[in-house]
């Protein structure tokens, strides 16, 4: 796909190609398109802001991320949910769909598998500390399961 969506020297492609054939996980091949594009489409602020936001998102580190960040999430596509109102931690699971049932929202929470705002909970009430810059909640499930709530 590089030889088609980029404007990389054929060289420089076929150097990845080889060191993605030595390579064990993921292919750095993948992450120099995905950077390509980005910048193509985006512009290179539009790349920079993506790269910083993803490194915090991926260290836990979501208490540096923004306002504007946090926006960019959700018009990126992040899974997000609007919510009215006051809640807590088991109802916003269920409703986010990160938990089937009430009971494993519960359970989910006991085992220290869910965190809001980069930090690990197990209490369930959500106050309005909570909310960063008033309005966004960062639920994460394990490692990988991120969903914005987007309070209107």
């Amino acid at each position: 796909f590089l030889r088609y969506y980029s404007f990389m020297a054929l060289a420089e492609i076929e150097a990845l190609e080889a060191e993605d054939a030595k390579r064990q996980g993921r292919k750095l091949a993948q992450q120099v398109l995905a950077d390509e594009l980005t910048e193509l489409v985006h512009g290179k602020g539009a790349l920079a802001a993506a790269r910083r936001i993803s490194e915090l998102l991926f260290s836990g580190d979501v208490a540096h991320l923004g306002e504007s960040d946090l926006a960019q999430l959700a018009q990126d596509g992040l899974p997000s949910s609007p919510i009215e109102g006051e809640t807590d931690l088991v109802t916003l699971l269920v409703e986010c769909g990160l938990a089937n049932s009430r009971r494993i929202a519960r359970e989910l929470l006991a085992a220290g598998a869910v965190s809001l705002n980069g930090v690990i909970r197990q209490d369930e009430p959500v106050t309005d500390g909570d909310w960063l810059f008033g309005r966004y909640l960062l639920l994460r499930r394990g490692k990988k399961q991120y969903h914005l709530v987007i309070r209107s």
